[in-house]
């Protein structure tokens, strides 16, 4: 094993995405992660999309490299197990909704009565206080809590959601910075502790960034159009061949992007400046219109380059099953291919950081369901059978 979490033992009873990624990530990081599933209810994430046997692709991506073992924590001897596995952890990771930790007798309360320095992260929907704490929570719900498809609306004003699940995700990765957060402390002396990590203040979070400009400062003068900090600033083009992205938030890259397009700004110099363009946006509608119907019948990446030498911000839009083949993540090395035992050949994304000292190993398979049960077992400790 390699990686700078190398030693740290982390339990995972979680399900889905948002808390498999959390502890996904730590597993990444070379911890040592044990997923504990019921066998009659394993992790539904197993069986979502597209999969060989019980390895989905979703699966394997949020749970490779952890080890996996079954146990019914509602069986008394599976149940000290459980307990047997916490005195030893570091961190412990779970995503059930509100009350049912404590029913199972895996609450923080428990767990941290036999092991002080546990690190124990409870992922949720709405948080463990509150009028929705009891609500149910998905990704989808959570998109329209957290303001996110009010910011895709179409045309007609309909919200929209993202076509992915984005709040699982950015949850996910609260969860690990969190926990990652809170080894730290420890060893600074802190000692144990819980976190909660709710997916509506995740979502609150993650839209406000740039989004919500008049709402954080309120005694601000409120800019025309759009709130949004990014508005206006970035469109798709189709071109003969494909589609692009150019960004214009820039004076240089609109500059260069009216060159490469041969767009005439005679008698509308001021558009050359954002503040021009902010203050008249028909005249900026206009000249994007322009750029729409140039690229129409010109090559994408030709013009692509001669857009990116004229100092114009612009990318190719990539469809995911053509990033492996992109030449920067080949350069970089950033997809990694291996055999599964159970699904097959894997084509996946290393962990999208490089260390100097301590770089992560490429990723382990994901594991079948109680994969790891006996060797997880012969490794407890003669004190945790007691």
């Amino acid at each position: 094993m390699s990686g700078p979490l190398h030693g740290i033992k982390v339990l995972d009873v979680t399900t889905s995405l948002s808390g498999p990624l959390a502890a996904g990530i730590l597993a990444d990081l070379g911890a040592d992660v044990i997923k504990i599933e019921r066998a009659s209810a394993p992790d539904r994430a197993r069986f979502s999309g597209t999969r060989q046997g019980d390895i989905s692709a979703m699966f394997h991506m949020a749970n490779r490299g952890k080890r996996s073992i079954t146990l019914d924590l509602r069986e008394p001897a599976d149940l000290e197990t459980a307990h047997a596995l916490a005195r030893d952890a570091d961190v412990f990771v779970e995503n059930f909704r509100v009350g049912v930790t404590k029913r199972l007798g895996i609450d923080y309360a428990t767990l941290s009565a036999l092991n002080e320095r546990i690190i124990y992260v409870s992922v949720n929907g709405f948080g463990s206080t509150g009028p929705y704490a009891d609500r149910p929570a998905f990704d989808s719900l959570l998109q329209a809590y957290g303001g996110i498809a009010a910011l895709q609306a179409n045309d007609r004003g309909e919200p929209q959601l993202v076509g992915h699940a984005v709040v699982d995700k950015v949850t996910g990765m609260v969860g690990a910075q969190a926990a990652l957060s809170a080894l730290f402390a420890r060893e600074r002396g802190a000692g144990g502790q819980h976190i909660e990590v709710s997916m509506l203040e995740a979502a609150a979070w993650f839209s406000f960034l740039d989004t919500a400009g008049s709402t954080i400062l309120p005694d601000a003068p409120r800019p025309a159009g759009s709130d949004d900090a990014t508005s206006g600033k970035r469109i798709t083009v189709r071109f003969a061949d494909g589609w692009g992205m150019l960004s214009l938030g820039h004076d240089d890259s609109f500059r260069g992007t009216c060159e490469i397009f041969e767009v005439d700004l005679d008698g509308k110099q001021h558009l050359l400046t954002m503040q021009g363009r902010d203050a008249d946006r028909l005249g900026y509608e206009a000249v994007l219109e322009e750029f729409r119907a140039k690229a129409a019948s010109l090559p994408l990446t030709p013009t692509a380059h001669k857009l990116l030498a004229a100092g114009a911000m612009f990318a190719e839009v990539l469809e995911p099953a053509q990033i492996p083949d992109n030449e920067q993540a080949v350069a970089r090395g950033l997809f990694i291919e291996s055999r599964h035992p159970v699904a097959g050949r894997i084509v996946e994304p290393r962990f999208p950081a490089v260390y100097s000292g301590t770089q992560p190993g490429d990723p382990l398979p994901s594991p079948a369901l109680g994969q790891h049960s006996d060797e997880v077992r012969s490794e407890l400790t003669p004190r945790s059978h007691a």
